[in-house]
């Protein structure tokens, strides 16, 4: 058998058998146990190789189809298990290193052009080589080689991302970059290790790394190999960079170019002549367009800017080489196109350039924070300030080209105030303008960092005991002319907080002069001029509410408190009340009565005047209190309250707007109108009430009238409820009830009045159901609560009309099942249809869709919680539902049933209708499995196992449910 076979080497070399026919025979041969050939797999292996190497070398004419036969001959060989225990039981196997050059070439030419034949059937067959060292020879043996290689697959990737070969491409560069670390860790020479990753690695590893990082290839498919093998890949690219460009060995050099300027002028001409300049060489390479697309290119600098700081501090960051840390970080900085362009050209940078770059900047300040790098006093005084001046140009090009919408921006300035607030401190005022007072900041990502850099702002100052510096600039501010109507609120919420804990540990010494210095610009730069000028006005309210938020943050002066301390802040005191609060009391006396309706700039003054009025009031009762060596100043507190008294016809008047920063502060006076004013003046503010909702006030362009009467509304339900006058407006909320029941209808008509009337409407409502069955006696007018609720429209609604709606008509509900018990009994089918309005509105709106944001499911599950929560209030009073349980379950699994859920959604919802099965007793289980329709009745057969197998079962033994 034997001889039949021995030909088939001279067969295979033969011009005259057809290709076909080799083909056949070299595949019959390697896996016949019947054929004998001397040495037959090297044979096979070389004949394989020989017949592509001599195709591509231009001496051989084969048809495409017969290569590619060839490829996958040689790729089944790699591969065979035949191959892999020959080689594992010693058996040696050559492999020639003209298979790696033409795998390499062929790699080329598929980076180059968009023809990949045989693409995978060579990466295939390079996968092969690289997984057995005794075939990987071919490439470590050769550094060009693997150098070569390594080039050809990144940029293979870079350019074809979307090649159906990907997945395979990466084991290939997994397998190909673990054979070249191990060969780079094995050099001896440093400068030619440098000189190969520089020349060969440098740049299409960035560029890959660069598009792994922003999550190219996530979306693939394979996710999960394809996760684990980006993470890998782009881990030995920063292993290769690092072993490369930044060996323990090149530090020498680095210091040598880096610290030239600070040698003397001798050793500088003998170093120039024997120094390796590796920053240079790294950084032309980096900012070298090279092969890359140019558009990509510049995004590529940018996330390569920080990687490349961070492996070199990686490798050089210790305390003796501080300095040569530092004098990498300007040149890097100057790859980043807002340190190079022109100016003009950085104001042309888009908003997504700008947060790119931003981003790196703020990596590149944190790894100075986090290696120590800057230490203030070694630079002042041995180096000159250098590191100094370069954060103060940072600083400079940061406050020139303002960039509040993006949230790195600010944490760069938070990061440079960290560092060394002298390094802001000259264009402190510029900054505190275009990063607080005159910021447009409203995305919540943003806020937060604009609150941090804020926050580090007083944390720093108040440190310092420098806080009246601080507000001399924050003052300066706003008092320059501006569009004070676009500015938004001085002090946020979380501002106040932090204001707080940085005041409340100053000495009363910081305080008191910050007070003066903001009295004093009242004084000077806003009171004189606030007559009939709206900006002075809202100027005039912004430092009331600073005023406001720095008073009552301060911490309160006690019996132990130094006498001339004392009779400072008596005298700060006097002049509050005598040259701010006064002045602007008058004013608004003035205009009394000349206007029936105030202008803007009026109705910014009085609220500046009610807030101080109160603040001042305030303070003094904390001073008179805890202070006794405080004298308060002698009928000030009744002549406040006479002046705000002076006020009421304002107050009442329907067509002022009750700013909502005032609202705690018109509780206080309405508490003290009740106790001071007439039982006449009190009926004049009922007038207006009930004049103000008119169902007439509807139909005109302005709804004012509405809205301030709601407003006035709001304010008493807030007063103490006992008295003669408070007993007066009781009287009437029946009547309030059936308008806003008039006004609701009407309203609900007009889309543009669903946010500015419908919803203020239902709170309203809610308000006064809350008051109980002692106020609004009549069943009547709780039932026309629910005329309300259902006329109010719950589709075609954009996510924050849906979600105060939403919320307005549950709190209604709410109301009315809590406090009005008697009611509901009998009107049970009123507040059901109520409440399965919100669940259908619900599951309609919490539906799986095409298309959807994640702010409109977040909206969704909010409400999915309001509706969960309803169910368990109806469960806790399990007596008065009990006989409509079964309907409830009916209703609910109707509609489940022509819906698909988000599972976030069904799942709120799932757990709310469990409380409702808990009240279904077996009949009524009975009775929903044989009435309801066959395809409900199988969402109710999955619901109710279900509940029995994750509620019933669970809770079994914990009792009765309650809320």
């Amino acid at each position: 058998m034997a001889a039949i076979y021995s030909g088939i080497s001279l067969k295979l070399k033969s011009s005259k058998t057809a290709w076909e026919d080799k083909l056949k025979l070299a595949h019959f041969a390697w896996i016949s146990h019947q054929c004998f050939l001397p040495n037959k797999e090297q044979v096979l292996l070389d004949w394989a190789r020989h017949s592509l190497v001599t195709y591509y070398k231009k001496k051989l004419e084969l048809k495409e189809d017969i290569v590619e036969r060839l490829w996958i001959y040689l790729d089944n060989i790699l591969h065979s298990r035949k191959l892999q225990n020959l080689i594992k039981n010693g058996k040696t196997v050559n492999l020639h290193f003209s298979l790696a050059k033409i795998i390499n070439e062929r790699i080329a030419e598929f980076s180059a052009s968009d023809a990949q034949r045989n693409v995978c059937a060579v990466l295939s067959c390079c996968q092969g080589i690289l997984s057995m060292p005794a075939l990987a020879i071919i490439y470590t043996a050769k550094h060009e080689l693997i150098l070569e290689l390594l080039n050809e697959l990144c940029w293979l990737a870079c350019r074809h991302p979307e090649g159906t070969f990907i997945s395979h491409l990466f084991e290939v560069l997994h397998l190909a970059f673990s054979q070249y670390l191990l060969i780079q860790r094995q050099q001896v020479n440093p400068n030619r290790v440098f000189g190969e990753v520089i020349g060969h690695l440098f740049q299409p590893c960035l560029v890959l790394r660069h598009l792994l990082s922003v999550g190219t290839w996530t979306q693939c498919d394979q996710g999960r190999v394809r996760q684990y093998l980006s993470r890998e890949v782009r881990n030995q690219i920063e292993l290769v960079i690092q072993g490369g460009v930044f060996q323990p060995e090149l530090l020498s050099s680095y210091k040598e170019e880096l610290l030239l300027k600070e040698q003397s002028k001798d050793k500088k001409k003998e170093a120039i002549k024997n120094i390796l300049t590796p920053t240079n060489t790294m950084i032309n390479k980096l900012v070298d367009v090279g092969s890359c697309e140019p558009s990509l290119h510049v995004t590529v600098v940018a996330s390569s800017v920080s990687l490349l700081y961070k492996l070199f501090l990686d490798s050089y960051s210790k305390e003796e080489n501080q300095l040569v840390c530092f004098h990498l970080l300007p040149k890097l900085f100057d790859c980043l196109r807002i340190s190079c362009l022109p100016d003009e050209q950085v104001e042309a940078l888009s908003l997504s350039d700008w947060t790119n770059e931003l981003l790196v900047v703020e990596q590149l300040l944190n790894l100075v924070a986090n290696n120590n790098i800057y230490n203030v006093a070694a630079d002042r005084i041995r180096h000159k300030e250098i590191q100094f001046q370069f954060y103060r140009q940072l600083a400079e090009l940061l406050i020139k080209h303002s960039q509040a919408s993006v949230p790195a921006w600010f944490r760069c300035l938070k990061n440079l105030i960290s560092l060394n607030h002298l390094i802001v401190e000259p264009d402190l005022d510029d900054l505190v303008a275009s990063a607080w007072i005159d910021a447009e900041v409203t995305e919540p990502r943003t806020k937060k960092s604009q609150e941090a850099l804020i926050n580090a702002l007083f944390q720093t100052y108040a440190k310092l005991r420098q806080v009246p510096r601080l507000f001399e600039e924050v003052l300066g501010v706003i008092c320059r002319p501006a569009a004070e109507h676009l500015r938004q609120p001085v002090l946020t919420l979380n501002l106040t907080v932090v204001l707080r804990d940085c005041l409340m540990e100053l000495p009363p010494n910081q305080i008191l002069d910050t007070w003066s210095l903001l009295l004093e610009k009242c004084q000077t730069f806003v009171l004189p001029y606030v007559k009939g000028d709206s900006d002075m006005a809202l100027k005039l309210r912004s430092l009331s509410l600073l005023l406001h938020g720095i008073l009552f943050s301060m911490r309160c002066l006690d019996s132990g408190t130094p006498l001339p301390v004392v009779k400072r802040t008596q005298q700060v005191m006097e002049k509050m009340l005598q040259e701010v609060i006064q002045p602007m009391l008058d004013l608004l006396s003035n205009y009394q009565s000349r206007t029936s309706k105030l202008d803007l700039w009026l109705e910014k003054v009085r609220d500046s005047a009610l807030l101080l009025s109160y603040t001042w009031a305030e303070i003094d009762t904390m001073l008179n209190l805890n202070c006794r060596q405080y004298v308060p100043v002698v009928g000030a507190v009744t002549d406040i309250s006479s002046e705000s008294l002076s006020l009421s016809s304002f107050l009442a008047d329907p067509g002022i707007h009750i700013s909502e920063d005032v609202e705690p502060l018109m509780v206080v006076l309405f508490n003290q109108l009740l106790v001071e004013s007439t039982t006449e003046e009190f009926q004049m503010i009922m007038q207006h009430i009930l004049q103000g909702l008119e169902i007439s006030n509807i139909w005109r362009p302005d709804r004012n009238d509405i809205l301030s009467a709601i407003k006035l509304i709001k304010l008493l339900l807030k007063c103490r409820s006992d008295g003669e006058k408070i007993r007066s407006f009781w009287v009437v909320c029946p009547q309030i009830i059936s308008a806003l029941t008039f006004l609701n209808k009407e309203a609900c008509q007009d889309q543009s009045l669903l946010l500015t009337v419908v919803v203020p409407i239902l709170d309203t409502v809610a308000s006064l159901l809350r008051q109980g069955e002692s106020i609004i006696k009549n069943p009547h007018h709780v039932s026309l609560a629910f005329g309300i609720l259902l006329a109010v429209p719950l589709d075609h609604l954009k996510p924050q009309e849906y979600s105060s709606i939403f919320l307005g008509i549950h709190e209604a509900l709410f109301s009315i099942l809590q406090c009005h018990s008697k009611v509901m009994l009998k009107a049970l089918p009123s507040f059901l249809n109520s409440f399965y309005r919100l669940v259908f509105s619900v599951m309609h709106e919490g539906r799986q869709k095409d298309k959807g944001n994640t702010e409109d499911l977040t909206i969704v599950l909010e409400c999915a919680r309001l509706v969960e929560r309803m169910y368990s209030h109806i469960a806790a009073k399990s007596e008065d539902f009990t006989m409509f349980s079964s309907f409830m379950v009916a209703q609910y699994v109707n509609e489940l049933q022509k819906v698909t859920l988000y599972p976030a959604v069904k799942n709120l919802l799932k757990e709310g209708i469990y409380l409702i099965l808990d009240l279904c007793i077996e009949r009524d289980i009975h009775f929903l499995r044989t009435s309801l329709q066959p395809g409900v009745r199988e969402v109710f057969k999955e619901l109710y196992n279900d509940y029995i197998k994750y509620h019933k079962n669970k809770n079994r033994g914990e009792g009765k449910y309650t809320a």
